[in-house]
């Protein structure tokens, strides 16, 4: 009898750990601390998740800087 059950206690186990890892990200990406006069975009809050995202953000900026220097885009 007890050979039958165990696929479905191991399902249960394992959709309660999905669960409980969802919540986990999901909390941990808005625990950034953010001031009252200040915008944090949702880039800004993956970090956790997404490191390389500065680099990112650095670059961008610096296109758009290039970007208006030249007055077109730049490829």
């Amino acid at each position: 009898m007890k050979k039958e059950h165990w696929p479905y206690t191991l399902i249960w186990i394992v959709s309660i750990a999905v669960i409980i890892v969802f919540v986990i990200v999901q909390s941990g990406c808005r625990s950034v601390p953010v001031k009252s006069d200040e915008y944090i975009p949702p880039v800004m809050r993956s970090r956790v998740l997404n490191p390389n995202i500065e680099k990112y953000i650095i670059w961008k900026i610096e296109q758009d800087r290039l970007k208006r220097a030249d007055g077109q885009r730049v490829k």
